[in-house]
């Protein structure tokens, strides 16, 4: 019974941290700009950035939003 708590648990973790990457935050930015929603790509770009500062897809879809914007 322990174990069935116990892989709930770590399943959880990985479900919440892994959904909040760089990359994912990346993919939904480059969403949001294709749109034409550049304000709120340059949002997720910044988030992505926040998460991981070298990270290059965030830096360069950050560059074009922003000047979009």
């Amino acid at each position: 019974m322990k174990n069935i708590y116990f892989y709930f648990t770590i399943i959880s973790m990985l479900i919440i941290f892994g959904c909040t990457g760089p990359k994912s935050l990346t993919k939904k930015g480059s969403k949001l700009s294709e749109a034409g929603m550049y304000k709120e790509a340059s949002e997720y770009f910044m988030r992505a950035l926040n998460a991981r500062p070298d990270y290059v897809d965030a830096q360069v879809g950050l560059r074009f939003s922003g000047q979009k914007a």
